[in-house]
């Protein structure tokens, strides 16, 4: 007879590397939301003077920043 395999890495137990990943990533994207929350109302007229955009398109700009990060 053979003996058993050892079952792959992705169907294992997650076990205290996710537990981490889970208590670091949550509180640090709380943050970065309240940074851009705070920083917005500072940020968006002056980014619209400097630049000479439109609102809308700074608007956007800086959502795919936040989905970057």
């Amino acid at each position: 007879m053979t003996e058993a395999a050892a079952p792959p890495k992705a169907s294992r137990r997650p076990g205290l590397r996710a537990l981490v990943m889970s208590a670091v990533v949550y509180p640090l994207l709380f943050l970065q939301t309240l940074i851009f929350i705070l920083l917005a109302p500072v940020v968006l007229p002056l980014a619209t003077v400097l630049t000479g955009r439109s609102l809308g398109r700074i608007v956007r700009y800086f959502i795919w920043i936040y989905g970057k990060v």
